[in-house]
């Protein structure tokens, strides 16, 4: 039996490496969210990343970004299967390169990922599969 189904948290993050422009990212992602924190970290070589990434929780801010989202990519584009694991959220990985433009564009490899945190019980693989698709579809 699924019950009720709702979005708990929406995350958003992405890496900018030293060759890109800061900028040029972070207005990329603001297409998608207008905040977020920014924290500096070393890659392997030695080299500066900075991590942008941030998290919505209030059900005015969670229905605004769905619709946004919803607008630009449609559910018959997601692979809810493969984008779902047991623990409910749906993983979604978009290009970066496009989200310059303010193009959501789905990829498997994807540098900004975006994580939906689906709040419902019980944690089958079919049953989360079928709540991420009924939570996309609701907005």
């Amino acid at each position: 039996m699924i019950s009720v189904v709702r979005i708990a948290r929406i995350t958003v993050e992405t890496f900018i490496h030293a060759t890109e422009d800061t900028e040029k990212v972070e207005s990329a992602l603001r297409h998608l969210m207008p905040s977020f924190e920014r924290r500096k970290v070393e890659g392997y070589f030695g080299n500066p990343i900075l991590i942008l990434s941030g998290e919505i929780k209030k059900k005015r801010d969670i229905e605004s970004f769905m619709k946004n989202v919803k607008e630009k990519i449609s559910a018959d584009d997601i692979d809810f299967t493969r984008c779902t694991d047991e623990e409910g959220p749906l993983h979604l990985r978009l290009d970066k390169q496009r989200l310059y433009d303010g193009i959501l564009t789905l990829r498997n490899d994807g540098e900004v990922k975006v994580t939906i945190g689906i709040q419902a019980y019980p944690h089958k693989k079919e049953d989360v599969v079928l709540n991420a698709r009924k939570v996309f579809e609701s907005y």
